[in-house]
């Protein structure tokens, strides 16, 4: 990073909570909450809910990340932004490892799918009541 006379102090734990709590706050508000009256006040699908709830809280943390980056000092140019966000190229070794992951994610969810309805059968696996029923175990 070229803008090395920034000096940024530890958050310790009590600003580790709160930088945890407000997104997710806003996440559980925006699920359990928007999504459902969005569905009810315009009858649209709850996937177009879910989508424009987690849509909606995306912006507002990058909004929130462009802010604290401006406070920070740092001059808006697009090299010193994406050092200090660490946005740089991935090697062939981390998209290959990526491809791995999704392989095995995949074969671990087609394989444990006849599962689905047994675990939701136990209360802390069960899909929440809010939620649409293409959510549940039976896909809806």
């Amino acid at each position: 990073m070229e803008n090395s006379n920034v000096v940024i102090n530890p958050l310790g734990i009590g600003g580790s909570i709160i930088v945890f709590l407000i997104p997710a706050t806003a996440l559980y508000m925006a699920h359990y909450y928007f999504a459902p009256a969005f569905v009810q006040h315009t009858g649209q699908p709850y996937f177009v809910a879910y989508l424009t709830a987690w849509f909606t809280t995306m912006l507002m943390f990058f909004v929130a990340s462009i802010i604290a980056y401006h406070k920070e000092g740092h001059p808006v140019k697009i090299r010193e932004f994406a050092d200090r966000y660490r946005l740089s190229r991935m090697p062939k070794q981390d998209w290959i490892w990526i491809l791995i992951v999704l392989v095995i994610q995949a074969g671990i969810y087609f394989g444990l799918g006849f599962t689905a309805e047994w675990l939701a059968e136990i209360p802390i696996f069960a899909p929440h009541p809010v939620f649409a029923p293409e959510f549940g175990p039976a896909g809806g």
